[in-house]
This record gives structure tokens, C-alpha cells and sequence, in this order.
């Protein structure tokens, strides 16, 4: 071997210690910070998936170095490939350190972290994607066989996979909103999520509940997005109205060349579950948001949709509900994932990412601020967008809004920008509610007017008796207030106080409720 060759040799053998010395500390952060798996990025995760292949490519190219049975031809191209190899992860190094958290963090400082590390996500993936190529070209030159046998070998496999990805239908992803790069919290509920739907071989149905404004969407988006998979489409339909369930399966009919769908007289929803049912669509997982009207669901008059949401064992179902009966309907109170409010820690965290300033000095604003907004999501980034659009800060907020009713009302139907909710949807929180409380007015009047009467009162432990009183009957027990009760806690609009353990208080003052603060 010539003296320029030795140095091509010792450069790749330089090179391939330097990046499996970098693998073996990348590796290493991501397990230091995968205390959840849920608070890191798929695209980290991605990483930490490969980073092996890649480094057990490396020592078989090291070996067959030292072992002299390298040729120089291969020797000479294979540098560049390590040395891009080195960069590459030395990319990926410098992001972790940004964005993993170190040993020993705080629990408020590994959810910013996770935060900031959505920021990252797709930097990572490219990387990610560049080094799986790698891996393939690294592979192909540790065959032992001779050259011709690995070509046709290599020929052969590929051949395989054309055909059978040629048998294999196509798959979608039609998701009309965006990610929350600032999403945060909620790993039991993204757990839950995944061990619901990952159950192969069955038609899995899960109802996502919970009170308008919670992040129902927000959570389904963010589980769409750490579990990508080539293999299942992604279909996302709007079911508000009959109208919008109709107008979304008819676009995604058209996208996947659904035939005989155009004309005034096709019943999309028919065709559109047909075509689910039918082996041409492959694995699937369909999400129905924002279905809150239970008559237009489930009641004949008023056309009982709930006929057309597909049966089969290749799909599953995800549907995002404010009203608990409608989840319970649905998926059965088995297969139900309540989303309550944010933890104050997760509050905190969610506002520091939107107004991306040390938070340390207004810590105890931040929190103050939580606790007002009862930690709403949609709440949340409202206060956010109007601090940051009017200049302003959290202190100066708070001053606005403990100052008086009309302050309060004024500040939470402030519209604002948020690019992941249904573009259709009126942002303000109020006006969210809004919504909910005009649907109880038509379909269950007598939820209405008790929530009404419940406003006067103390927002806090409020007797059933004087609720039964408010709407309409005595004191004693009624079949009509259990009901109203129901609507009302079905909405998450009111809760029952907890009296664990009290013993005879209970059976002494009755039930009490809460109204949410807001």
C-alpha cells in the first residue's frame, strides 16, 4: 500500500472512531432524557433508533480495515461518506446539547427543554433521514460475498421490495391543522392514547373528552405526530355539522380517488365508509373532531350520522367530543380519555415557551396567571397573544383582569391567530363556550337556564338542593335535575366536590358542585 493510500486508510479508521465515539454520547444523552418518551420529539427517538445500525456498520468497515481485506478503491470512497458521517452527527450533538436536558434538571426545566426541542424536530428528522442513507451505503460495502454475488443479491431484494410495494395500497396523511410546537404535559393521556389504539387486529375506538378549549385537538395532533407510520393513513374530518362531515369526506374521497363521488345526489358518507371498509384502503386511523351534538349523531330525526363511521379490523377511530355522553356512545366509558386543565407547572411552562423569555424573574406572575385561567390552553395562549400584541406583560394582564367583570369579558373574547384549531372555529375561549351554551339553549333548555341561575351564585360548593330548587322543582331528589346535572358534568362545565371520607356530611348537606372558575 502506498504511503498516500496508508493515509486514506488511517483517515477512515480516524473518522470511524471519532463518529462511533459521537454515537456512543448521543446515545447516551437521549436515554439521560427519555425519563418519558412522550416529552421527546419522534424525530429524537428516530435517531436513537438508528445511531446503532449505523455504529455496527462502522466497526464492520473497521474490521475489514485492519484486516487488510478492504480494497483501496473502496477504501478511497468510502472517506468522504465517513467524513460526512462525522459532521453530521457532530450536528446532531450540538442540537441535543441545546435542546436534551442535563443530569439532575429540575422537572419545569425537562418540560422546557422538551418544549424547545419541538423546534428542533425537523432539522433532526433531515438529519436522521441523511444518516439512514448512510447506514444503506456503509452496509453494502461490508458483503462478504464477492462483488457480482452481492450485486445480484442486492438486486434481488430490491426487486422484492418493488414488488411488494407495488401489492401494498398507498397510503395518506390529510391533517387540515397544525402541530403545537409549544405542546407540553399530558404524557398520561398520550400513553393512554397509544395503548388504546396500537392493539392490531381490532376496530379500536377511543373518544377523547373534555371541556371546550382543553387541547383535545392539540393532544391527538401530538400523538399523530410522535406516532408516524409509513404503513397507516391519516384521514381528519371536521363533524361539527352534517355539512362539514360531508364537505371533509368528500375531499378526502377525491384525494384517494374514491370513484363515483361527484354529483349532488352521491351519499358521500356512504361511499366514504364503504371505501374504509373495503381492503383498497390499506391501514387507517380516522379522526372525527369536534363532535358535539349528540341529536345529529344518534338521533333518527335528525339523521343519526353515527351510521356511517366505518367498522373494520385494519382501522381505528379517534373522536375529540366536549359532551361525555357522546364519548361514552361512542367508545364506551372504557375507552374514554378525559383531559382536564393543566397542572400550574405545565401552565407555567406552555406561557414561558409562547413569550420565549427567562421566566425565572416572573415565576410567580406566570403562576398567579395560571391559576386565574384555570389552566385552559386556549385560555393560556390568548392571555399570551395579547401580552405580546399589545407589548405588555403577565403582572399588567392580571392587573387588567382582576379589575372588574367587564374587564374579564372583554379579555377573553380577544380573537387571536392559532394556527392548530379548526380554521372554521371562532378562537376567543368565550366565544368557544359560547357555543357550547347557545347548543344547550335549543337541544336542552333547562341545562341552560340552571347554569345560569349557578353564575349567580358562589362559583364554589354549591348545594344540589338549591340547584333543584333553581331549576323548577323542590329540594328533594328529581329525575329532571339528575339529568340537567348529567348535561352540565357531561360539559365539564360544573364538577362534583369530592367527599371522601366524609362520612355522614354527605348524606346531611347533599352534593355539591363547583362551576369552573372562568
Amino acid at each position: 500500500m502506498s504511503g498516500a493510500e496508508a493515509l486514506i486508510v488511517l483517515g477512515i479508521i480516524a473518522n470511524t472512531f471519532g463518529v462511533i465515539d459521537f454515537t456512543g454520547k448521543i446515545l447516551g444523552r437521549i436515554k439521560d432524557a427519555g425519563e418519558n418518551v412522550h416529552n421527546i420529539p419522534k424525530a429524537f427517538r428516530d435517531v436513537q433508533s438508528n445511531l446503532p445500525l449505523l455504529t455496527d456498520a462502522l466497526k464492520q468497515i473497521q474490521q475489514r480495515i485492519e484486516s487488510g481485506t478492504l480494497g483501496d478503491e473502496a477504501c478511497a470512497a468510502l472517506k468522504p461518506t465517513l467524513q460526512a458521517c462525522h459532521s453530521e452527527i457532530s450536528e446532531l450533538n450540538g442540537i441535543f446539547d441545546k435542546c436534551l436536558p442535563k443530569n439532575g434538571s429540575s422537572k419545569f426545566h425537562r418540560r422546557l427543554k422538551a418544549v424547545i426541542s419541538l423546534r428542533q424536530d425537523k432539522k433532526v428528522q433531515e438529519i436522521a433521514e441523511l444518516l439512514q442513507t448512510r447506514v444503506w451505503f456503509l452496509t453494502l460495502h461490508h458483503v462478504t460475498t464477492p462483488a457480482s454475488s452481492a450485486v445480484d443479491s442486492v438486486t434481488a431484494g430490491m426487486t422484492a421490495l418493488q414488488v411488494k410495494d407495488a401489492k401494498r395500497p398507498k397510503t395518506y396523511t390529510m391533517i387540515p391543522v397544525q402541530r403545537a410546537k409549544d405542546f407540553t404535559g399530558r404524557e398520561e393521556q398520550l400513553s393512554d392514547l397509544s395503548s388504546k389504539l396500537n392493539q392490531p387486529g381490532q376496530h379500536n375506538l377511543v373518544a377523547v373528552v373534555g371541556l371546550g378549549g382543553v387541547g383535545k385537538t392539540r393532544l391527538v395532533r401530538q400523538y399523530i405526530e410522535a406516532q408516524k407510520n409509513a404503513e397507516i393513513s391519516v384521514f381528519w374530518v371536521h363533524a361539527g355539522t352534517a355539512e362539514r362531515m360531508k364537505s371533509g369526506s368528500r375531499d378526502i374521497a377525491n384525494a384517494v380517488g374514491i370513484q363515483g363521488c361527484d354529483g349532488p345526489d352521491v351519499d358521500i358518507l356512504r361511499k366514504f365508509k364503504e371505501w374504509l371498509e373495503s381492503e383498497a384502503s390499506g391501514r387507517w386511523l380516522l379522526i372525527y373532531d369536534n363532535v358535539d351534538d349528540i341529536d345529529l349523531m344518534y338521533d333518527e330525526e335528525h339523521g343519526r350520522l353515527a351510521t356511517y363511521f366505518p367498522r373494520s379490523n385494519r382501522g381505528s377511530i379517534v373522536m375529540t367530543t366536549r359532551n361525555r355522553q357522546i364519548g361514552i356512545k361512542f367508545a364506551t366509558a372504557e375507552n374514554i380519555i378525559p383531559l382536564s386543565a393543566l397542572t400550574d407547572e405545565e401552565s407555567i411552562t406552555l406561557m414561558a415557551a409562547r413569550l420565549r423569555e427567562d421566566n425565572s424573574e416572573m415565576r410567580s406572575d406566570l403562576e398567579q396567571l395560571a391559576k386565574t385561567l384555570g389552566g385552559i390552553p386556549l385560555a393560556i395562549i390568548q392571555a399570551v397573544s395579547f401580552i405580546q400584541e399589545n407589548e405588555s406583560y403577565p403582572t399588567r394582564y392580571l392587573e387588567l383582569y382582576e379589575a372588574n367583570e367587564s374587564n374579564q369579558i372583554e379579555l377573553l373574547s380577544q380573537d387571536f391567530e392559532d394556527d392548530t384549531r379548526d380554521p372554521e372555529l371562532k378562537n376567543p375561549i368565550a366565544s368557544t363556550w359560547m357555543v357550547t351554551f347557545e347548543y344547550m339553549k335549543v337541544r336542552q333548555p333547562l341545562a341552560a337556564n340552571t347554569l345560569c341561575m349557578m353564575s349567580m351564585f358562589d362559583s364554589q360548593a354549591i348545594p344540589e338542593a338549591l340547584i333543584s330548587m333553581t331549576a323548577g322543582g323542590d329540594s328533594g331528589p328529581s329525575t329532571s335535575v339528575e339529568k340537567t346535572l348529567g348535561i352540565l358534568r357531561a360539559y365539564s362545565l360544573i364538577s362534583p366536590r369530592d367527599f371522601t371520607g366524609a362520612g355522614a356530611c354527605i348524606d346531611q348537606i347533599g352534593r355539591l358542585f363547583d362551576l369552573h372558575r372562568l
